[in-house]
């Protein structure tokens, strides 16, 4: 019976330490350097965090919020992948902030330049013509 509650004792032990080891899924904000594309499919991505990069495959991985661009703010969720890279599960893209116009205000001198509009392209070959005026 000892020896029965001895091996089930180091069975548990040896299960918390293989299992316990691993990291859990952590997360990371950055600015998208690199994507790596591979016809019409995203491969990785380089990602910059602080003063450090960080090489994301993103077989697994899910976007939130369209697709990211070199010079995208992200939320990466990832888990440890093999050798130097790491596994991205959940891309979150976060939206830039929106630049509005004031329309009413005064421009001060800023103005619309146009080049002047030619004879020939005032009229387009496509419609038809217009009636004659008489």
């Amino acid at each position: 019976m000892k020896k029965l509650v001895f091996t089930f004792v180091l069975l548990c032990l040896c299960m918390t330490v293989f299992v316990g080891c691993r990291k859990g899924l952590q997360e990371t904000r950055g600015k998208v350097t690199y994507v790596e594309l591979e016809g019409d499919t995203v491969v990785s991505t380089l990602l910059a965090v602080d003063k450090d990069t960080l090489y994301f495959k993103l077989a697994d991985a899910r976007f939130v919020n369209g697709m990211m661009v070199p010079g995208d703010s992200v939320i990466i969720n990832y888990i440890e992948g093999r050798e130097d890279t790491l596994r991205a599960l959940v891309v979150t893209i976060l939206p830039k902030a929106p630049h509005f116009l004031d329309l009413d205000a005064d421009t001060q001198g800023d103005t619309l330049v146009t080049s002047p509009v030619k004879p020939e392209d005032q009229h387009d070959p496509l419609l038809p013509e217009p009636p004659a005026a008489e």
